[in-house]
């Protein structure tokens, strides 16, 4: 959710030089439709902030427009309980074992404020009660889906029913990779020199050594159905800035995510927590920090990413608030410019409780006041930094109208025309900047001499508006070249409609391009076309289309029929046809469409590996079948009908 009431007032100040206006920090962000976050200090909570508490809540409720709890929405202050004896049945838990004032207190404050308020945390290996482990970690497989399922739908559907206010996002898990090299989930946790692996020691094993992610899957499911309403975010640290390195706790996030949303799995964002140190965020690396929000956002439509928890240590001797102050503006223009980044949320915002001098020795001064609430130079950046931000470009086809394709015409796209809108918009370029020479769209990133789109890597993308007249079966033609074999593919409303296309090795490049061809069904009327690099790199000329209208079955992925030992026949048909392939995928729909892309049959099927069509009065012609696999895409094939 949004912002949800913007008020807007101009408060002259004299004392800041770069703007003769000053707004609050609330109201650039909601000049520019963000919101800006805190988390609000436990000891707010508790009513214990003294003869501070006055400034605390004015500063806070002035300055932001979303808040955090730091720890209250955590287990270890939900779950009631001690070392020696406890009620608590954890397996069986009631909105009794659950301690709801915490709960109540962010939502009345949201409320009050009309503010944006995020949860933080459903699951977390860490902020544990302390005797949580010794009751919990004997659990099995289904004992831990068992309490969090319970738990999350305790603690979400009190929200989701408080009468005081509601929550708008949810950290479902939180910190779930390790930091290790090469990345993976986390097994244990020091604490207090012990290890704590309540969350992951039985799930590692289940599932068929899937046990991570499919418990990762089935918290997120969890969530969505008690409150479809909130956004779902993973959040984590230590994942911010994008690494090609695929063994990287960044490569290793990227990849989870992207499987999270290829199996459908309801997340809708990715929280980046951004703990950085002054003197370390040069342009270049916040930029890399923007690659990484672009490649999440730019995984469906919707997805969000954010910076959940930023601040920005000084550690030494040398206190260096210019830098800071600098650093903190060029964070706030990068991450509130982009598409789908709905806000940015600050770990506190004054020293006076901040949590860097317990956890990092010899650091401090991170935030944006000091002790005694004042203005530091890194409010000034943060408030520049506000005011900078551009209004993300929607996206729109590079030369106005979109690319019309038909069936009696050959279309050619050159790859260098690909929409307006932006990275993680339009586009995705893991790189920084130009690697090329090339002056045309010399603002975009992506890397083009002449008009050529350069050393396109895996998990790069391109889309391209175009208009299809006639619905029915063409042929792509994409033309390469590379001193590698290469793969990509084509998709349309992230369904793959293309299978993997294997580019040639033509031995340059800057030579030799090479066309490559597979047939495509395109249904009729203005659609989003992706192109997507899954192995590189490879060099990028032009996209043809021609209309296929030969009468032999096309299969869209090479080599399928051996991959699958798949027959169709009798084709043509008259009244029906029988379809047989190995059990190494799973169909799940069969449909067959006319080549107006009008579907005329449907079958559902239950994964055995024959089945028998019989689509009665269809009339003679060509048809268009689709396979759906589950979990592996669709293929195509066109038929006949006597």
């Amino acid at each position: 959710m949004g912002v949800k009431t913007v008020f807007t007032a101009i408060i002259i100040c004299l004392n800041i030089t770069s703007i003769s206006a000053q707004l609050t920090l609330k109201q650039a962000a909601e000049n520019k439709n963000k919101y800006i976050g805190t988390i609000l200090n436990i000891n707010f909570f508790n009513g214990v902030n003294g003869t501070n508490e006055a400034a605390y809540r004015t500063t806070a409720s002035g300055e932001f427009n979303a808040f955090v709890a730091e720890n209250n929405f955590k287990s270890g202050f939900l779950l009631r309980g001690n070392n020696q004896t406890t009620s608590t049945d954890l397996l069986n838990l009631t909105i009794a074992d659950i301690n709801t004032s915490n709960l109540n207190k962010l939502m009345d404050w949201g409320t009050a404020n009309n503010s944006v308020v995020r949860g933080h945390v459903l699951i977390w290996h860490s902020g544990l009660p302390n005797w949580f482990e010794a009751i919990a970690s004997n659990w099995n497989d289904a004992e831990i889906r068992q309490f969090s399922s319970k738990y999350i739908e305790l603690v979400m559907s009190y929200c989701r029913d408080y009468s005081g206010g509601n929550v708008d996002e949810w950290d479902v898990i939180n910190e779930i990779i390790s930091d290790n090299n090469p990345a993976n989930y986390r097994e244990t946790y020091p604490n207090n020199g012990q290890n704590v692996d309540v969350w992951f020691k039985n799930v590692a094993i289940s599932a068929g050594g899937q046990g991570y992610q499919s418990f990762i899957d089935f918290c997120f499911t969890t969530a969505k159905a008690i409150d479809p309403i909130p956004k779902l975010y993973y959040n984590d640290y230590n994942i911010e800035v994008y690494n090609r390195n695929q063994n990287s706790k960044n490569g290793f996030l990227r990849n989870m995510v992207k499987g999270m949303v290829e199996r459908g799995i309801p997340i809708d964002g990715v929280g980046l927590q951004g703990h950085f140190v002054s003197g370390t965020m040069s342009q270049n690396r916040v930029d890399k920090v923007g690659l990484t929000m672009d490649y999440i956002i730019g995984l469906k439509e919707g997805m969000q990413s954010l910076i959940t928890e930023l601040d920005l240590r000084i550690c030494g001797n040398a206190s260096n608030f210019s830098t800071q102050a600098q650093e903190y503006e060029r964070i706030l223009e990068m991450a509130l410019s982009k598409n789908n980044s709905p806000g940015l949320i600050f770990w506190g915002f004054t020293d006076r409780y901040s949590w860097i001098p317990q956890f990092f020795d010899g650091c401090d001064d991170a935030l944006l006041f000091n002790r005694d609430f004042s203005e530091k130079p890194s409010y000034t950046g943060v408030l520049n930094g506000i005011n900078k931000v551009t209004t993300p470009t929607a996206q729109s086809p590079f030369n106005a109208n979109p690319f019309v394709v038909n069936s009696g015409d050959t279309t050619v796209i050159p790859f260098s025309e690909f929409d307006n809108g932006g990275s993680g918009v339009a586009y995705f370029d893991d790189t920084t900047g130009q690697e090329t020479n090339g002056t045309f769209r010399a603002n975009e990133n992506v890397d083009i001499a002449g008009n050529i789109v350069g050393f396109t890597e895996a998990g790069e993308w391109m889309e391209y508006t175009i208009n299809v007249i006639n619905a029915g079966l063409y042929d792509l033609t994409l033309s390469t070249t590379s001193e590698f074999a290469g793969k990509a593919n084509f998709s349309i409303n992230g369904k793959n409609i293309s299978g993997t296309i294997n580019t040639p090795n033509t031995g340059s490049f800057t030579t030799n391009y090479t066309n490559t061809t597979v047939p495509i069904p395109l249904e009729a009327g203005e659609q989003i076309l992706r192109f997507t690099v899954e192995q590189g790199p490879i060099n990028l000329q032009n996209i043809s289309f021609s209309f296929n209208n030969t009468l032999a079955i096309v299969d869209l992925e090479p080599e399928l029929e051996e991959q699958l030992e798949l027959k169709l026949y009798p084709i043509p048909f008259k009244e029906n046809f029988t379809i047989t392939f190995n059990s190494l995928k799973e169909a799940t729909l069969f449909k067959i469409s006319d080549l107006s892309g009008k579907v005329v049959y449907t079958q559902k099927h239950n994964s055995k590996n024959i089945a028998l069509l019989n689509p009665i009065g269809l009339q003679s012609g060509i048809y268009i079948l689709s396979v759906d696999f589950k979990n592996q895409g669709t293929s195509i094939f066109k038929i006949l009908k006597n």
